[in-house]
This record gives C-alpha cells, sequence and structure tokens, in this order.
C-alpha cells in the first residue's frame, strides 16, 4: 500500500489489534461502529475488508462512502493497489477503473466510492456498505439516509470515523446504546509505531 505521504509502497501486514477486527466482522446484518483516532490504518483496513468480501461474493456491490471527493478517490486508489498485489492466478479481470469505481465482470461486482453529499448513493445497491469520517460530513443526516439508501436487505453497515464534535450524528450513533451497532475504539497506541 502507498505510505502516508505517498513517497514509497510498503507490503500491507496488518498490525495484532487488526487482525480481531476480521474475526468480529462479515455477518450478514452487522452493523459496525468504530471511533478511532487518526493513524491507525483503520481506513486501509476497511478498503482491504472490502476487497475480500468481494472476492468471497459475487454479485454483492461495495458501496464505501467517504466525507469527501478526494477521500473517496484515496479510497479506491487503496482497493486498486490492493487488487494489483494479489497473485495473478488470483486476481479478478477488472472492466471498469476509475477515479470512484473498479468493477469486476466475472464476478458481477463493484466497490464504488461516493463522496459525502446528501445524494450520494441515491442509486446504488450495496451489499456492504463503508462510512468513512462521517463525523466530517457537513450534512450527516441526509447522508446517511442517502448512502443506507442504497442497501438490500441483509447487508453490512461499517461507520469509521475520528471523533469532530459531540453535535453530530456519528456522536449519537457511537453513545446510543439500542441502536444495535457494535462500538469498537481504537487509539493511537493501537499502532505499533507509537508506544504509550
Amino acid at each position: 500500500i502507498p505510505t502516508q505521504n505517498g513517497t514509497r509502497r510498503v507490503p500491507l501486514m496488518p498490525w495484532e489489534m487488526q487482525m480481531g477486527w476480521d474475526l468480529a466482522t462479515g455477518k450478514t446484518g452487522d452493523r459496525i461502529i468504530v471511533l478511532k483516532s487518526r493513524e491507525i490504518a483503520s481506513s486501509t483496513f476497511w478498503m482491504q475488508y472490502a476487497c475480500k468480501f468481494v472476492l468471497a461474493n459475487p454479485g454483492a456491490n461495495v458501496v464505501v462512502a467517504a466525507d469527501k471527493e478526494g477521500n473517496a478517490s484515496n479510497l479506491i486508489s487503496y482497493a486498486r493497489t490492493i487488487f494489483n498485489s494479489l497473485p495473478v492466478d488470483c486476481r479478478p479481470a477488472i472492466k471498469k477503473d476509475n477515479e470512484t469505481t473498479i468493477s469486476f465482470p466475472k464476478l458481477g461486482n463493484q466497490i464504488k466510492a461516493l463522496p459525502g453529499t446528501v445524494s450520494a448513493g441515491r442509486s446504488e445497491r450495496g451489499k456492504l456498505l463503508i462510512c468513512t469520517e462521517m463525523a466530517f460530513v457537513e450534512k450527516p443526516e441526509e447522508y446517511f439516509q442517502s448512502v443506507s439508501g442504497a442497501l438490500v436487505e441483509g447487508s453490512m453497515i461499517v461507520i469509521e470515523s475520528t471523533a469532530n464534535t459531540q453535535a453530530d450524528l456519528f456522536h449519537d450513533m457511537w453513545y446510543d446504546l439500542e441502536n444495535g451497532y457494535h462500538k469498537r475504539f481504537f487509539g493511537v497506541w493501537e499502532n505499533p509505531s507509537h508506544t504509550p
């Protein structure tokens, strides 16, 4: 994957705490909300998960909803790098590959990244929704209603963000004890290069 400053590429090697994320996710209908610090590679991890999901679920689309267009493009770039790093015999054929979409005709699915706008997701359909940096979306209620409307029955939702204010939808969803979301917190100390 590209390093944070984009000057070089390094192997995608999950950290110890990330290994547990995959074991606790992936059930039909799962709802997960992750409060995270910066620099723990959460978005990279969830894009790796999206790639795995596409390979394991032919016909099931992934919708990635980022806080802004540039971040949506970056997330598709992560997915592209992950797919291009697979051994050739495991790599699916790619039909469409641009800044917002990678599609796989033989699998009948795609990964589509959308910016955090109120109309994002209106004409999409997906089995996995990943909302990244939701606390930084300008109109979060309208945005979430739009992107979650893209989901089909039994879909999985992952919402991950760093904190922003105590007056936003992400904050409210994090503190709502009855909304059905599995909640996880990951601090900067989870990054092996940081020590407490």
